[in-house]
């Protein structure tokens, strides 16, 4: 019976660590710029199919032919650039 408290700390001391060092780990892994643009990357190849059918839907005359035709005004960009400067 003495074993068993032992056995619970030891495990309790397991389990904190490895969440913290978990943390950490997903922290910094996530904070890498390849992480970020592969993240960037996926995202758009999800969403941006569903944003364009909801502008197609949403402007049927801008969005191209009505028989499905796609035009470039609709097309979702692969990257962004830099920001604008403003001129005051």
């Amino acid at each position: 019976m003495k074993n068993l408290p032992t056995i619970l700390a030891a495990a309790s001391l397991v389990l904190s660590g490895s969440l913290v060092g978990g943390t950490i780990a997903g922290y910094f892994y996530l904070k890498s710029p390849t992480t970020q643009e592969k993240i960037k990357k996926a995202l758009i190849e999800q969403v941006g199919p569903l944003v364009e059918s909801q502008i197609k839907g949403a402007l049927p005359g801008i969005g191209g032919s009505p028989s499905g035709g796609s035009s470039s005004f609709l097309s979702i960009p692969s990257s962004t650039g830099g920001v604008l400067p403003i001129n005051k």
